[in-house]
C-alpha cells in the first residue's frame, strides 16, 4: 500500500558516485531492523519466559493469558504504518519506532508487578513484531524493482543469520546475568547502536535522493522521477503479488 512520495530530490550526488547500489545499504539496515525485533517476538520473549515467571511469582495461566491479548492488540501496531511512512519517510519511522521499543525494553528490565508487566509486552509486541516488521519490508520494496527478488532472498538469509546468531547470545546471557540485565543490553542496543544507525543511513527513496530506482539507470543519478501508481485498498488486496 505504501506509495512514494512527490517530493523535490536532496542534494546527495555522492549517493550516484558510489560503487555499490545504495539500496544495498539500506537493505542491510532493514535486516538489523528485523532481527531488532526480537524483544517483541514470541521466541525473543521464549528466552526469558521462566527468569521472568519465577522473578514476578507468576503462574503459567495468567502469562499465557498476558500475551495472549498483547499479541493480539499489539497486532494493531501494523495499521497505519504505511500512511506514516508516506508522510514522513521511512528514515524518521523507522528510527521512532526502534527508540520506542527501545524505551519499552528498558522500562520492562525494570518492572515489578503484573499490570506493568502485560501493558509493556504490549508495547513490545506493536512496536516490535508489528511496527517495526512493517517498516523494515517497506524500505527493501522502495529501493527495488527489477532485482527485487534477490534484494528479499539476500534480506531474509541476513535476517535469518542475525536471528541464529542473536538467540544463542541473548540465552546465554538470561542464564548467565539474568533477563533483567538482558533486556537492559538490548535496550542499549537498540537506542544507542540500531536508532543512530538507521537515521545516518537509511534513506527515503532513490528518487527522493536524486537516484534512478534499482533496475531504471543501475543506481546512476536519475533524470526524471519514476512513475508511480497509486492503489486503493481494495485494488492493493486484489493484486496478484498481495
Amino acid at each position: 500500500m505504501t506509495t512514494l512520495r512527490n517530493e523535490m530530490p536532496l542534494t546527495l550526488p555522492w549517493l550516484a558516485r558510489l560503487p555499490l547500489y545504495y539500496g544495498w545499504i539500506n537493505l542491510i539496515v532493514a535486516s538489523l531492523a528485523m532481527v531488532g525485533t526480537l524483544p517483541g517476538r514470541t521466541q525473543g520473549l521464549g528466552l526469558i519466559t521462566e527468569s521472568l515467571l519465577k522473578d514476578l511469582q507468576l503462574d503459567r495461566v495468567t502469562f499465557a493469558q498476558i500475551n495472549l491479548w498483547a499479541t493480539l492488540i499489539g497486532a494493531l501496531g501494523c495499521l497505519g504504518i504505511g500512511k506514516l511512512i508516506d508522510r514522513f519517510g521511512s528514515r524518521i519511522v523507522v528510527t521512532v519506532v526502534v527508540v520506542a521499543l527501545g524505551l519499552t525494553v528498558w522500562l520492562m528490565s525494570n518492572v515489578r508487578n503484573t499490570p506493568t508487566l502485560a501493558l509493556l509486552i504490549t508495547l513490545t509486541r506493536g512496536f516490535g513484531q508489528s511496527a517495526l516488521s512493517v517498516v523494515s519490508i517497506t524500505m527493501v520494496g522502495q529501493w527495488f524493482v527489477k532485482r527485487l527478488s534477490a534484494a528479499m532472498a539476500s534480506y531474509t538469509v541476513l535476517l535469518s543469520v542475525g536471528f541464529m546468531i542473536a538467540f544463542p547470545v541473548v540465552g546465554a546471557a538470561v542464564i548467565n546475568s539474568g533477563w533483567r540485565a538482558t533486556w537492559l543490553c538490548i535496550a542499549v542496543a537498540l537506542l544507542c547502536i540500531l536508532a543512530p544507525l538507521s537515521w545516518w543511513l537509511v534513506r527515503e527513496s532513490p528518487e527522493a535522493c536524486g537516484v534512478a530506482l534499482d533496475g531504471k539507470g543501475d543506481g546512476k543519478a536519475a533524470d526524471e522521477p519514476a512513475t508511480v501508481t497509486d492503489f486503493t485498498l481494495g485494488q492493493a488486496l486484489a493484486t496478484p503479488a498481495f
